[in-house]
């Protein structure tokens, strides 16, 4: 019978414990009993042969330094990369982003890049354009109520489009508010490009008298909340807008670092 403490097969019989048989090697008994008790260099050295250490295995593409650096670098640049031809170069006038606070050479924003809410937008990483063109079908997150889809914000790019029309001053910072909003909202979603989700702004009976015309021919559009919201602050001052939009984009930090990544590839593809 082997010992059960160190494997040895050499035993004998020991006249002081009564005739038992002990392990001739290390000493114990080698029947049934109390288990005596093991120093702890003894056990060390039994938990020590036990263990199995199995090599990791570190041929598998993430595991390399190389490897994880393109994974990580892929994941950050997949949210900007596909969406980099956002604009069609023919039509914008004007262009406003991280990179160019002042706008596009080609064109200017005039005083309304001088508001708060414009501001604010630029440095929460959302970008603005100024269009001759604007598509309808493009307008889920736009309107603001003048009969004709003169601002539109697109989630998927972060980028909040201006129609030149003929417009007053107020009346484009209503629309700059109104789209701004919208922005804010896509910020309470947790990303900049993410569908906006209400943000708790009240929302006023005039606000709601605003999207009447659309009760019949776009109920859907009427009963949302999101743009009820709009509507019903979108006159509020600039300052207040950007503080909303402060409030909901500037307290993720990574928003505005995704956006102005963003505005950073869109610049250069654009030169």
């Amino acid at each position: 019978m082997a010992c059960p403490y160190c494997g040895s097969n050499q035993t004998r019989f020991d006249r002081s414990m009564g005739g038992k048989e002990i392990c001739a090697k290390c000493g114990f008994p080698t029947s049934r009993g109390r288990t005596p008790s093991l120093g702890i260099g003894r056990l060390f050295k039994k938990y020590k042969a036990r263990k199995t250490s199995a090599p990791k295995d570190r041929r598998h593409f993430f595991s390399k330094p190389v490897g994880a650096g393109i994974v990580l670098t892929a994941v950050l640049l997949s949210s900007v990369l596909p969406n980099l031809p956002v604009l069609d170069r023919r039509s914008f006038i004007a262009l406003a982003n991280s990179n160019l606070p002042n706008g596009n050479p080609r064109g200017s924003f005039g005083e309304l890049a001088a508001e708060p809410v414009f501001q604010s937008i630029i440095q929460n990483g959302g970008q603005i354009v100024l269009t001759s063109k604007l598509d309808d079908s493009n307008s889920r997150y736009g309107d603001a109520g003048l009969g004709q889809v003169a601002g539109n914000w697109d989630p998927n790019t972060g980028t909040m489009k201006l129609r030149v029309g003929d417009f007053t001053y107020e009346q484009y910072l209503a629309i700059l508010n109104h789209e701004a909003i919208h922005m804010a909202q896509s910020c309470k979603a947790n990303s900049i490009k993410a569908n906006p989700a209400p943000i708790g702004l009240q929302i006023t009976q005039e606000g709601v008298a605003r999207l009447e015309p659309y009760r019949a021919t776009n109920p859907s559009y009427y009963q949302s909340r999101i743009e009820r919201e709009a509507y019903s602050n979108d006159h509020l001052d600039s300052r207040t807008i950007a503080r909303i939009i402060n409030e909901q984009c500037g307290s993720k930090p990574w928003i505005p670092f995704l956006g102005n990544l963003r505005s950073t590839l869109q610049a250069a593809y654009l030169r």
